[in-house]
């Protein structure tokens, strides 16, 4: 899907804009310190069904819950980059610091940007692991708060 920015209120609609084309318009996003936000929208070729417009919204819910996770989490203020190999790295290191006492060193900020960052003790490596799941967690369940609200948009359309 596309952003549309500058829109001003959320208008989740399908319309016809000629003969065979039409344009789902969905959600709806605050740019912050303006008044204005964005949408997305998707155009079609022809009347989309009511699941082609579910698989368009909910590819994109997953998309946008995908870059949240990764690049949603702040650890003292930076950015901490939370691919699926480096989910499972934290939590080995959070083990192998039970375990052996060994403090893992991450990596926080960006590429451009790097800060290496070495945990103090267990209870900080604990604290980290929490804030991840936690951060995680909250992301999994906006996507299905944001599938719920796609579907009853989508049941509208029959």
């Amino acid at each position: 899907m596309e952003k549309i920015i500058g829109t001003v209120i959320r208008n989740d609609s399908l319309k016809q804009i000629g003969r065979s084309r039409w344009i789902v318009y969905y959600g709806y996003t605050e740019i912050e310190d303006t008044e204005y936000g964005w949408s997305y929208c998707h155009t079609f070729e022809h009347r989309p069904s009511p699941e082609e417009v579910r698989q368009v919204i909910f590819a994109q819910i997953d998309a946008d819950t995908k870059e949240q996770i990764t690049q949603g989490m702040r650890w003292h203020g930076r950015l901490v980059w939370l691919s699926a190999e480096n989910q499972v790295n934290y939590t080995m290191w959070a083990m192998n610091a039970e375990n052996n006492g060994f403090m893992p060193t991450i990596k926080l900020g960006t590429d451009e940007a790097p800060v290496l960052h070495t945990f103090a003790d267990i209870t900080e490596v604990h604290a980290f692991i929490a804030q991840m799941t936690q951060h995680i967690t909250e992301a999994i369940d906006a996507n299905r708060k944001a599938k719920a609200e796609a579907d009853a948009f989508i049941q509208s359309l029959k």
